[in-house]
């Protein structure tokens, strides 16, 4: 019975020295995350000729996205991380326009066409602080920081309201002018987990949450991410 104890007890201590001496160690690591982000732009009224006629357009808010990060682990439980986002695009649905020309006998007359796909666009830089707590190859992790935003619009997206001069068809309630830029810092927040392939290899999974506010709406963004750490193997390899 104690054999059988102490076989047990040293298979267990085996588990132990395995998990550790593949777990990878503090350091600088850089890599990268792609997935689902979804920019919750809202509907656009469009103001389509100067006798107020308009027409309701919905977005399609959800797209692949991905994002460049680097970082470095202080310890085995937080950090700090930084990186670079470009977010799937707001597509909005087609938007006929009527317009007027001069006829061949010289009269005005209306001319209707179809604008496709007006959009709007977002890319951030993001620097955040990481908690994280390890569970020997796997972790559960957080982040608490702020986001840089840009975003702008294209296609028949700019602002009318107050503007009598502005041509139309454009928009009535996007808050970014056509072909100009919108920039915000916003607070972000993210949790995830992670798994230790290698000594140097960690994937990841996470959701992102950039709060709306200054003409942002939340920002979600739901990924998959791998990174490589620039650490000692062999010391790792050891235990040391």
């Amino acid at each position: 019975m104690k054999i059988k104890i102490r076989n047990i007890l040293l298979g267990a201590a085996v588990v132990a020295m395995t998990h550790l001496a593949y777990a990878v160690d503090p350091g600088f690591y850089m890599g990268t995350d792609f997935g689902v982000s979804n920019l919750n732009n809202k509907s656009q009224t469009i103001l389509l000729d100067p006798f107020g006629h308009t027409q309701t357009t919905s977005a399609s808010n959800k797209g692949i996205g991905i994002r460049f990060f680097a970082g470095g682990e202080f310890n085995q439980y937080g950090g700090i991380e930084g990186g670079f986002a470009h977010y799937a695009s707001s597509t909005y649905g087609s938007v006929p326009y009527t317009g007027y020309m001069f006829n061949a006998a010289g009269r005005l007359v209306p001319t209707t066409s179809v604008i496709t796909k007006p959009t709007i666009k977002e890319y951030g830089f993001d620097l955040e602080g990481k908690a994280k707590y390890p569970i020997g190859k796997f972790a559960v992790f957080g982040k608490l920081g702020f986001a840089y935003i840009r975003k702008s619009a294209s296609g028949i997206l700019a602002t009318c309201t107050g503007n009598a001069t502005i041509t139309t068809p454009c928009s009535e309630t996007s808050p970014v002018t056509d072909s100009e830029q919108s920039n915000a810092f916003r607070p972000l927040v993210a949790i995830g987990a992670s798994y230790d392939l290698s000594q140097t290899m960690v994937a990841d999974i996470s959701a992102t949450r950039i709060t709306k506010g200054s003409g942002i709406q939340n920002l979600y963004f739901y990924s998959v991410g791998f990174s490589y750490h620039l650490v000692d193997t062999y010391c790792g390899q050891f235990i040391c």
